[in-house]
Formats: C-alpha cells, sequence, structure tokens
C-alpha cells in the first residue's frame, strides 16, 4: 500500500545523508515490510531491521526480497539486536 505525497515527502525528508539503519519495531500507519518498502523506495541503501511479535514469521526469500537485512522476535533482548546491528551495519560479529 504506497503512501501519499505528502507522506512521501516526509519520508524523504527523515531519510536524510545522516541515517545509516532504520530499526522498525512498533506498528505505525504502515506494517513493518510495507514501511521498509517505501523507505527503500526513498533510499535504497538503508539497512532496515524488522521486529516483530507475531508468530507468522516472514520466509527468507520474502525478507530478501523486501531487502530487510535481519529479523528480531520480540520481546527484544539486547545481544541480539546489538548483534543484528553490527552486521547490518558490516561489522560483523562481537
Amino acid at each position: 500500500m504506497p503512501v501519499g505525497n505528502r507522506e512521501q515527502d516526509r519520508l524523504r525528508q527523515q531519510c536524510a545523508e545522516e541515517l545509516h539503519l532504520l530499526l522498525v519495531a512498533r506498528g505505525t500507519k504502515l506494517g513493518g515490510k510495507e514501511l521498509a518498502q517505501e523507505i527503500h523506495r526513498v533510499r535504497g541503501d538503508v539497512p532496515v531491521i524488522l521486529c516483530t511479535g507475531f508468530s507468522e514469521i516472514p520466509s527468507e526469500p520474502e525478507l530478501k526480497a523486501l531487502q530487510i537485512c535481519g529479523l528480531i522476535m520480540k520481546p527484544i533482548l539486547m545481544r541480539e539486536l546489538a548483534e543484528k546491528i553490527r552486521l547490518a551495519l558490516g561489522r560483523g560479529p562481537a
């Protein structure tokens, strides 16, 4: 579900050069998968980590197709979050 022009403009502004990673951890008007798609339309180079509490986990091919580089199940463990962020930013495991 594409967002309207006003929301796309806001996303573009928020995806300024200083954005290095997007962590989708709570609901927005868009679902996590839709938000990842919109972010990648604006800036395709931003790594996205999806945090979900749903029992229906997206498949590996679906995550790859959406360019989601990591998936974390809620409740979030800080060690797991730190590892996913390091990997998403290309810094490797601790």
